[in-house]
């Protein structure tokens, strides 16, 4: 059990509050604060909130904290240290009662949870349909866990996570702006910015020239290069495109980042996957239940990169997961589900094949941490179609597999997998 929780509705008497807080502030600090910021949830127009000002008071660099922890000291504000939060000091005060209750901290210029404070904030302010989503949670949190704030936080965190996925989502995208013209979807892949297509596929390796042999699909070459290529595959009204990459995770994460300004209905997945437990055959279908991350590419959305966590596992919507399996069976196919570990290196993979089978994982690829990594961004369908090409537990290789194995591989990708890729497009159309 934890502190009561107590969430209220938007109150514009808020501003007023950070004024009046902010006033004191400035007159006790003078030059030493370059600005005082309003962060936090009661810094957000229309936003539920703890009725509690959060104020990060910005200071130049920290050097200048000595002499704020003194001018402090003299109106009442006591200097508590970063509380187990590098580049933030708090500060924690007794009385004050014409005032509202507040929080009060200390920041470098320069601090990266100065940056994660203010990003979160003007996102918020610039998005109203994220105020809406999060307003609802924090309240459903407050009702699930009135007297345990501990329960109400981590009911929260997931949306917090994927809202700062979001933000460094649109800060790679302009970031990359600022050093590219043009529409970057458009020149790497040929997709059409006007064009609201059905699903986008991400095919590391796979040409759908090469792998759909069914004259049914009509595929037109958008655009080829040496390394990536993007494609319009056509079938029952529906256009889906499919951009080629190439392998490993971070070469999805460069080409497919782009892809965000674009508009699409499903984020769709497809790739060969090898087998490291005896469980799984070739030519099985399989999507991953969770995926466990052996890449850094996925931190690379994350604020702060030396907090990467090593075989980090990312969970893909089970929800949904279990929809386009119930959607497969009713296509005659079984789509199963596997525990997946993402790696760098196929070649150097069985020199570690003992450490990775420890993490539980059953099956092994490149990409598929970084692709629930951007769909949590991109915030549509998503889901990572997968065919089982090898098998390091049965002696089953990637080359020299034998015809009749070849043939297994060959059918799920060329005639199970864009059969699904369409009928995953339909079901959502007819929603």
């Amino acid at each position: 059990m934890g502190k009561r929780v107590i969430v209220k509705p938007y109150d514009i008497s808020w501003k007023q509050a950070f004024e009046d807080i902010k006033s004191e502030l400035d007159e006790a600090l003078g030059d030493l604060a370059l600005r005082i910021e309003h962060v936090g949830s009661t810094s957000v127009e229309g936003l539920s909130a703890k009725p509690i000002i959060d104020i990060d008071v910005v200071i130049e660099n920290e050097s200048k904290l000595g002499q704020v922890i003194e001018a402090f000291g003299r109106i009442g504000y006591h200097h508590e240290g970063n509380l187990g939060i590098p580049g933030r000091e708090a500060f924690k005060y007794e009385g004050k009662e014409h005032l509202m209750k507040h929080h009060l901290y200390v920041c470098a210029e320069d601090a990266a949870e100065l940056k994660r404070h203010i990003s979160f904030r003007d996102y918020l302010r610039s998005h109203p349909e994220a105020v809406v989503e999060y307003s609802r949670i924090k309240e459903e949190g407050a009702r699930l866990y009135p007297e345990d704030m501990d329960k109400y936080i981590e009911y929260k965190s997931p949306l917090i996570e994927k809202l700062y996925k979001k933000i460094e989502l649109e800060s790679a995208l302009e970031n990359m702006k600022k050093y590219n013209a043009g529409v970057m979807f458009n020149e790497c892949f040929g997709f059409e910015p006007d064009v609201e297509y059905d699903a986008l596929v991400v095919a590391p390796g796979w040409k759908p020239t090469k792998i759909i042999r069914d004259p049914a699909y009509k595929v037109t070459v958008l655009a080829e290069h040496s390394y990536f290529s993007g494609y319009l595959v056509e079938k029952d009204g529906m256009k889906i495109a499919w951009a080629q990459t190439a392998s490993g995770a971070c070469n999805v994460l460069d080409h497919i980042i782009i892809c965000a300004d674009m508009k699409f209905k499903n984020f769709i997945f497809v790739g060969a996957v090898g087998g490291i437990t005896e469980n799984y055959k070739i030519g099985d279908f399989c999507t991953p239940e969770v995926c466990i991350s052996g890449t850094y590419s996925n931190h690379y959305l994350d604020f702060k990169l030396p907090e990467f966590k090593p075989f980090e596992k990312i969970y893909p919507n089970k929800e949904y997961t279990d929809r386009m399996i119930d959607l497969a069976k009713e296509s005659g196919y079984q789509l199963r589900t596997a525990k997946v570990f993402n790696t760098d290196s196929i070649a150097l993979e069985y020199s570690h094949l003992d450490e990775i089978k420890a993490t539980g994982a059953e099956l092994i690829e490149m990409e598929t941490g970084i692709f629930y990594t951007l769909a949590e961004a991109f915030d549509v369908p998503s889901i990572a179609l997968l065919a089982v090409s090898d098998n390091s537990a049965t002696g089953v290789p990637l080359l020299g597999r034998g015809e009749e194995l070849a043939q297994k591989y060959i059918y799920t990708r060329s005639v199970v997998i864009p059969d699904m890729i369409f009928k995953i497009a339909g079901s959502v159309k007819s929603e």
